[in-house]
């Protein structure tokens, strides 16, 4: 969560989480011959007895999920209409192992690999980090991201494209499988 204390259209935005003490995104733009360039510069103070390698590889993993779904939105999708919603919760030893077997999966999988999930259209893994993130594509209408962060899981559900009886349905079915995950993992959800 964070705040815009920045936003030149068409040059720059800048977010700011909670505060400058908790770290900034500036986002850059130009235009070079109907190309749009950014440049992301991300400042993340480190904490008084915590090292920068304790965070750089969280840091990496987030943002290799935020620009792996952008790569898919914007070269499968092509279309606006997002809907979301998240669910974080506290989980409990071994809650990875538990959340593969939910999904049916003896192991973490591997980029590219299709897997199938009861009550879901085949699914496509964009990124899988063992012990930390799935983040699955089915066709070109949703995603679910699971992410565990420390001692938190985090779900996130995102449909994309028009409104539809079709995608109504496959949220909800999003949904169910985000809520059964949480239960496996030990963790009180919340959905926001």
């Amino acid at each position: 969560m964070g705040t815009f204390d920045i936003v030149n259209p068409y040059d720059r935005i800048r977010l700011i989480y909670g505060g400058p003490e908790t770290g900034t995104e500036d986002w850059l733009l130009s235009t070079d011959d109907d190309l749009t360039h950014v440049m992301l510069i991300h400042s993340l103070p480190v904490a008084v007895g915590e090292t920068w390698d304790g965070r750089y590889a969280d840091i990496v993993r987030g943002w290799l999920l935020f620009h792996s779904t952008l790569i898919w939105v914007a070269g499968t999708v092509g279309m606006l209409g997002r809907r979301s919603e998240v669910r974080l919760g506290s989980i409990t030893d071994g809650a990875w192992h538990r959340i593969l077997a939910a999904l049916g999966l003896a192991g973490t999988p591997t980029p590219g690999s299709m897997i199938e999930i009861s009550g879901l259209p085949p699914g496509e893994v964009l990124v899988a980090v063992d012990r930390f993130s799935l983040l699955i594509a089915f066709g070109d209408r949703a995603t679910l991201l699971v992410d565990v962060e420390g001692s938190t899981l985090y779900t996130l559900i995102a449909t994309y494209g028009d409104v539809s009886e079709e995608s109504r349905l496959l949220e909800i079915s999003l949904t169910n499988v985000s809520e059964q995950l949480c239960a496996v993992a030990g963790a009180g959800s919340a959905g926001y």
